[in-house]
């Protein structure tokens, strides 16, 4: 009835379900939420509304940059930055699927850009770089190459799926044990 990569998204969707819980009380609960209810949610919606998948999932990635509120310096940008891509979401819902898929890459770069930031502003501090931080950049940049060889319709098939939701699996093991207060891979830069 389910097919192997169905089956293989629902596994991951479950992964992800535990870094929210692990990272309850801090400042990435609600990514971490958005993340393990968006799989779920969207797999629902893909086995409803074919056609709508696409535009499910850009309103999911407004969400995971609304849940990064509390890293914006200035309300006026976190608001200028939520609004706009509030109106692309709507905008786009009803879009070719492609155009989908780029705002929902656009979504995912800003959210990269945040975790950039988060580590740059750590190791300006402390001299230091957090494994941590890296692993969030890593999983944002593993998300926009999915989305961008989807747009540039680069065929690699189910191998490069499950290659990438494993990766995917692992990291989310990860963010399971560790939260971003935890010194785990912690590089001195100083020592260096």
């Amino acid at each position: 009835m389910f097919s192997f990569p169905f089956i293989v998204a629902f596994v991951s969707s479950v992964f992800w379900i535990f870094p929210a819980i692990r990272n309850y009380k801090t400042k990435l609960f609600l990514y971490f939420l958005v993340l393990a209810v968006s799989d779920p949610v969207g797999i629902i919606v893909v086995s409803l509304f074919k056609g709508l998948s696409t535009a499910f999932y850009v309103f999911f990635a407004l969400l995971l940059v609304a849940s990064l509120k509390v890293f914006f310096s200035s309300q006026k940008l976190y608001l200028t930055i939520l609004t706009i891509f509030f109106l692309m979401t709507v905008a786009v819902a009803f879009s070719p699927v492609n155009i989908r898929y780029i705002a929902s890459m656009i979504e995912h770069i800003v959210v990269a850009f945040i975790f950039i930031g988060i580590l740059l502003s750590y190791v300006a501090m402390t001299s230091k770089v957090k494994g941590y931080h890296i692993i969030l950049v890593l999983y944002e940049i593993s998300i926009i190459l999915k989305i961008l060889f989807i747009i540039l319709n680069v065929e690699l098939g189910l191998g490069y799926f499950y290659t990438t939701t494993i990766f995917q699996m692992l990291i989310a093991v990860y963010f399971s044990v560790y939260k971003e207060t935890d010194n785990k891979l912690l590089i001195d830069l100083k020592n260096v």
